[in-house]
């Protein structure tokens, strides 16, 4: 079942109502949510290791939007709570490469007309059935965003050859990840200001598409703020520069281990665990 927010379906419904004068619209106009974003799970496979590969597939009306793990600007990316889970160890979602695009002159990283998210579900006891429940939240949009909710839930059967093919597009579509061999090509400079760190990084790329890319940090720790990056190319050479800055104005510790960089073009992206010091 997909459902707007508490509180926030009456909120749009008096935009709308404010807004349909000028645009000739009434809130009978407003589409139902149902018409604008279908959400189910696509069931998988289990793998040699006993973790199952299932996939979250958003399905959204033409025009509309919804967002990467790091939403851009503006953007709600999907948040997933699994509590309601029986024999779920942990999750790992895989996400693949997002697009990047401008929407009311804001930039926003997400996905156009549907979003297929791998998901590793690793069980207590691979010998037992997983049923896998979580409560969802995302957002969506195109004239209006707007958050939505829905619970989803796999019980660990396999899935459909068809099912399994769109698994496996979306996997082959994940940034390439680079490993701890490859970390010469990447150094970052940490740099502590009052309220957190300035961040000059250099990545090695002769053959990683043209430009600079879009160039996105990211860290797992909490109440941080990321400031957007600023990114210029130098040969083969691309340097990003940005901030991390404590919600609350307190100091913190960042290990370069804290850090995972992705940089996305729009046919291929890296995806960089940890940015060692230079």
């Amino acid at each position: 079942m997909i459902r707007l927010m508490p509180l926030l379906a009456s909120l749009l419904a008096t935009t709308w109502a404010n807004l349909a004068p000028a645009q000739e619209l009434a809130v009978s106009d407003v589409p139902e949510i149902d018409d604008i974003v279908q959400i189910d799970m696509l069931p998988g496979w289990q793998n040699d290791s006993g973790d199952h590969i299932a996939a979250l597939r958003v399905v959204l009306a033409p025009g509309w939007k919804t967002y990467w793990r790091v939403a851009g600007e503006t953007g709600i990316p999907p948040q997933f709570n699994w509590s309601g889970s029986v024999n779920v160890a942990s999750v790992q979602y895989l996400w693949p490469r997002p697009d990047v695009f401008t929407a009311d002159g804001v930039q926003v990283i997400g996905f156009k007309n549907e979003l297929i998210l791998p998901i590793q579900i690793t069980p207590h006891d691979p010998k037992q059935a997983i049923s896998a429940s979580a409560a969802l939240n995302l957002g969506i949009c195109k004239d209006v965003c707007m958050p939505i909710s829905a619970d989803i839930n796999l019980d660990a059967v396999t899935g459909s050859a068809g099912e399994q093919f769109l698994i496996e597009l979306a996997l082959a579509n994940r940034p390439q990840a680079i490993g701890i061999d490859a970390k010469s090509s990447v150094a970052c400079d940490l740099t502590p200001i009052e309220d957190g760190y300035q961040i000059k990084a250099a990545f090695s790329s002769p053959n990683a598409g043209k430009g600079t890319g879009l160039v996105v940090f990211e860290t797992a720790l909490d109440n941080i703020w990321v400031a957007p990056t600023t990114s210029q190319r130098q040969g083969d050479v691309i340097l990003a520069e940005t901030s991390l800055i404590s919600f609350d104005g307190a100091a913190f510790s960042l290990a370069p281990d804290d850090l995972r960089v992705t940089i996305i073009w729009p046919d291929h992206a890296l995806d960089i665990l940890g940015c060692p010091p230079s």
